[in-house]
């Protein structure tokens, strides 16, 4: 539902909720998975897929979204500011 593609890492904390011993468990490589940005830091971008119902895409942890919106916006206004 995104503008655009986008490629980026997730955290093996952020595949899935309990323990993951292996990550080729849960995942395969180049496989496509539903994310959600959970932290912005300049260009790097956090990403989370158990925040994300994989087969729906639908946001299972929509406070944790309005927490990252609400930082992002505040960086981008700082960003603005500097470029005043």
């Amino acid at each position: 539902e995104g503008s655009g593609k986008k490629e980026g890492l997730v955290h093996v904390s952020q595949i899935m909720n309990g323990k993951l011993v292996e990550v080729k468990d849960a995942v395969k490589r180049d496989q496509r998975v539903k994310v959600k940005i959970i932290s912005m830091a300049g260009t790097k971008l956090s990403l989370s897929m158990k925040d994300v119902d994989q087969e729906t895409g639908k946001d299972l942890m929509p406070q944790r979204s309005k927490e990252g919106l609400a930082k992002m916006e505040a960086e981008t206004c700082l960003f603005q500011e500097r470029l005043v």
